[in-house]
């Protein structure tokens, strides 16, 4: 159940697609109408699945020390990822619900906007605060990354505080590894609870049925 079952079902539906064209074979013919219903229900799905493998490489970034390059500022760089980490966040809520009203409309079972706010963005908001009204204007800062950039200062000025640099990176990431590792307990409850519902949908008795044989019955 929930996303990584949902991930193997679809890698499956996708199979007779992708592999006549592949092996530059025959193979499986596929109508246009049929290849845009697979288009809107695979890549749909692969977008989203795009999205909470990014979150998981800036997670990773986060944990790893910043590249040694004269040419990145260490707390430019963590910005940068805390930044696109929220971004990422935000993302996969608007591909959630999209795909939510891409599947309803494909397979024409009406999933109620109130079911999908309570299985994505009640739950997802707690994290999407943190970008704040500010978001299109500034980039996203606190008080641990607000320390990085003023040591960050003072070592490019040459003042001995800059010294402590180093301290207050480590002291930044540490408090963004442990938030991001309660956003992922969220993230991964959501697809979890999300997934479930499309399965339902999608596949009835655990293997994917396209819309098109669906609505014919």
């Amino acid at each position: 159940m929930g996303f990584q079952n949902f991930e193997k079902m679809m890698a499956n539906y996708s199979a007779s697609y992708v592999i006549p064209l592949v092996q530059k074979s025959r193979g499986t013919k596929v109508n246009p109408k049929d290849h845009e219903v697979f288009r809107s229900i695979f890549y749909g799905f692969t977008e989203i699945s795009s999205t909470i493998e990014t979150l998981k490489l800036v997670g990773t970034l986060i944990k790893t020390s910043p590249p040694r390059s004269k040419k990145i500022n260490a707390d430019e760089y963590i910005k940068f990822l805390v930044g696109g980490y929220l971004q990422e966040v935000y993302i996969l809520e608007q591909r959630l619900s999209a795909y939510a009203k891409k599947i309803s409309r494909l397979y024409k079972s009406s999933i109620p906007k109130p079911v999908i706010e309570k299985i994505v963005y009640n739950p997802i908001k707690t994290i999407l605060d943190f970008r704040g009204d500010h978001v299109h204007t500034e980039r996203y800062s606190d008080k641990h990354l607000d320390m990085v950039s003023t040591m960050a200062l003072f070592k490019r000025v040459g003042d001995e505080l800059g010294c402590h640099l180093g301290l207050f990176y480590k002291a930044a990431q540490k408090e963004w590894v442990e938030m991001i590792a309660e956003f992922s307990l969220t993230i991964n409850s959501i697809l979890e609870n999300y997934f479930d519902l499309l399965e339902r949908i999608v596949a009835p008795d655990g293997i994917l049925v396209p819309p098109v044989t669906v609505n014919k019955i």
